[in-house]
């Protein structure tokens, strides 16, 4: 049997298509670190984003920020990164953490501030303000009749917080009555008069939640 004998020629020419193949891997390899490199650096810029601006995403709807955040995490393949790349890539997971935290924290509190205005409202008549810097002496007596009412027929169902808002109210009407008490009839004064004696009867019953100053 004839063995192969290889040319000089045709082993430049396998030396070239080893050379060739091997620069190709090199190269790949290259673009795929610079491709992993750049996806994680956008990952880590849009969740430093967000985590540094919280009031900016507060108005955004939570799954629309989920569905962003896991579209740029999932361009990332964690086993192929160097462990330089692998230790950014936990710590933006953790700082998406913190964002997420501060995210639902605001919007808690922004529900919350919600609730005490919607509370506070009710104890104000139609149509004026919950801190009554638009009563004047021709509707104050109103206020004073709505608030105590309202008061009077809830006042078991309220919360300590509740009687918080309906005490920091009160001293708004009451500050607000001293402001315009020149212009107030003498029979409007002598049935507002009534109103606050009848007030501070029910703060009294309703201690300790209710405030003890009377806040004449």
């Amino acid at each position: 049997m004839t063995s192969l004998s290889i040319t000089p020629t045709m082993k430049r020419i396998i030396g070239f298509f080893t050379l060739s193949a091997t620069a190709a891997i090199i190269f790949t390899s290259c673009n795929n670190d610079e491709q992993a490199r750049k996806d994680t650096a956008d990952f880590r810029t849009y969740v430093s984003n967000h985590r540094d601006s919280v009031e900016v995403f507060a108005e955004t709807q939570w799954d629309k920020l989920e569905a962003e955040y896991n579209e740029k995490k999932a361009k990332i393949d964690t086993s192929k990164l160097a462990t330089e790349l692998r230790e950014t890539y936990r710590e933006t997971e953790a700082d998406w953490e913190t964002f997420k935290a501060d995210y639902k924290a605001k919007q808690e509190a922004k529900a919350e501030l919600a609730e005490t205005d919607a509370f506070r409202a009710t104890l104000a008549i139609e149509g004026v303000r919950p801190d009554y810097t638009d009563l004047s002496n021709t509707n104050i007596l109103a206020a004073y009749e709505h608030f105590v009412n309202v008061v009077k027929a809830n006042k078991d169902t309220y919360t300590k917080e509740q009687w918080l808002v309906i005490n920091n109210s009160w001293k708004a009407l009451q500050g607000r009555k001293k402001e315009i008490d020149n212009n107030i009839s003498s029979s409007d004064n002598g049935k507002i008069m009534k109103l606050q004696v009848e007030y501070t009867a029910i703060k009294a019953v309703n201690r300790p939640f209710a405030d003890s100053e009377t806040n004449s």
